[in-house]
C-alpha cells in the first residue's frame, strides 16, 4: 500500500464532521524555513471564539524580571471562593498562542465559575526547554499571589493543556512533585504531547492508521527537536521534558485524559493513563472513535460535545469537594 493509499484509507475512518478540520488547517512538513509562515497560517480563526466572556490581558513576571503576557478569563463572582485553571496552549512546542483558549475558555470559566489564565509561554526553537516550564511556574505563582483578590481557593488550582500544552502541563506537574512545589488539584490533558520518541526512529508504539492528519510523526519529530535544541538534558529532568519517560508517576494529581482514536498521540496517551493507574494516581481516560488531533476545536460537533460533557463532569466532580467547605461556611 502506498502512502497516499494509506492516507485515503485513514480519511475514511475520520468522523465526517472532522473532515472539514483536515481541509481547514495547514498541512505539510515543518522546517526552520517555513516555521514563521506556518505560525501565521495556524492562527485560530476568530469565528471559533466564544465571545460570551472576553478575556483581559495581564502580565506575569518571571524570576529573572522578564514579563510574560497572559489572557485572564474572569467570570462574575458568586461571593464564594472558586477554583482556577492554568491553561497552556497547543502548537507542537513551536507555535500557538493563548488565543486558542478563546474557543473553550469562556465556556469552562462561566459554567464552572472558575478563573482561567492562559499563558503566552516562550516557544521553541528560539527558547528551548526548560523555558516553557519556567514560564508555567511563573504563571502558577501569579495565580497564587493573586488568589485573594481573585477569590481563588489555593487548593483548587488545576493545570490544563491541549497537545503540546498538555505535555507541558504533565511535565510541570512532575516537576512540582519532584521539587515539592505547590500542590495541584488536578490536571486536564487533552491529546497531550508526552513522548519525544513518537514519530522518530525510536518510536515504541504501533500507531496503525492514526497520526495521518493535522499533526504527523514528521512534524512531531521537528517539534521535539526544536524543544531540546540539541542540548543534553539533565537526568532528573527527563520526565519533566518528556513525561512518558518519567520513571515514577506516583504522587501526581488526579488526571483527566482525552484523546482521539486517530490522533498520533493516542498510543502514548493510553500508555500514560495505564501507568498513572498502576502508580495509584486517579485517572479518567476517554478515547473518541473517529476523532483526530484538534477535534475539540470544532466545538459544535457531536464529538466535541461528547468531550465537553465528559470534561465538564470531571471538573465539576473535582471542584465540589474542594469548594464545599467555603460554601458551607457561607450558608
Amino acid at each position: 500500500m502506498t502512502e497516499r493509499q494509506a492516507v485515503i484509507r485513514s480519511r475514511a475512518l475520520v468522523d465526517p464532521e472532522m473532515r472539514a478540520l483536515i481541509d481547514a488547517l495547514p498541512s505539510g512538513d515543518l522546517t526552520p524555513e517555513n516555521l514563521a509562515q506556518t505560525r501565521m497560517r495556524a492562527r485560530v480563526d476568530a469565528r471559533l471564539f466564544d465571545m460570551r466572556l472576553p478575556p483581559s490581558k495581564v502580565e506575569v513576571e518571571r524570576q529573572d524580571g522578564c514579563i510574560l503576557s497572559a489572557l485572564l478569563f474572569d467570570p462574575p463572582r458568586s461571593g464564594q471562593t472558586r477554583g482556577a485553571i492554568l491553561h497552556l496552549h497547543g502548537g507542537g512546542m513551536v507555535m500557538g498562542s493563548p488565543d486558542m483558549a478563546r474557543v473553550s475558555g469562556p465556556q469552562i470559566a462561566l459554567d464552572h465559575g472558575v478563573v482561567l489564565l492562559s499563558l503566552d509561554y516562550r516557544l521553541a526553537p528560539e527558547h528551548p526547554f526548560p523555558a516553557q516550564l519556567e514560564d508555567g511556574e511563573a504563571a502558577l505563582d501569579w495565580l497564587l499571589a493573586n488568589a485573594e483578590p481573585l477569590g481563588i481557593e489555593p487548593s483548587a488550582i488545576f493545570l490544563m493543556g491541549e497537545s503540546a500544552g498538555g505535555g507541558l502541563a504533565a511535565g510541570l506537574a512532575l516537576k512540582l512533585r519532584d521539587c515539592r512545589g505547590p500542590t495541584i488539584a488536578g490536571q486536564i490533558l487533552t491529546y497531550p504531547m508526552l513522548d519525544h520518541r513518537t514519530g522518530g526512529a525510536l518510536d515504541p508504539y504501533d500507531h496503525g492508521p492514526a497520526g495521518e492528519f493535522i499533526w504527523t510523526g514528521t512534524q512531531n519529530t521537528f517539534g521535539w527537536a526544536s524543544l531540546v535544541g540539541g542540548r543534553a538534558i539533565e537526568r532528573g529532568a527527563h520526565g519533566w521534558l518528556s513525561p512518558s519517560t518519567a520513571e515514577d508517576l506516583a504522587g501526581l494529581p488526579p488526571s483527566f485524559i482525552a484523546t482521539g482514536a486517530l490522533d498520533l498521540f493516542a498510543a502514548e496517551n493510553l500508555r500514560f493513563a495505564e501507568r498513572l493507574c498502576a502508580a495509584g494516581t486517579p485517572c479518567e481516560l476517554h478515547l473518541y472513535s473517529g476523532a483526530i488531533h484538534g477535534f475539540d476545536m470544532l466545538r459544535r460537533s457531536a464529538l466535541a460535545g461528547k468531550y465537553q460533557h465528559d470534561r465538564d463532569r470531571w471538573i465539576s466532580g473535582m471542584l465540589t469537594p474542594l469548594c464545599a467547605g467555603d460554601q458551607k461556611a457561607s450558608a
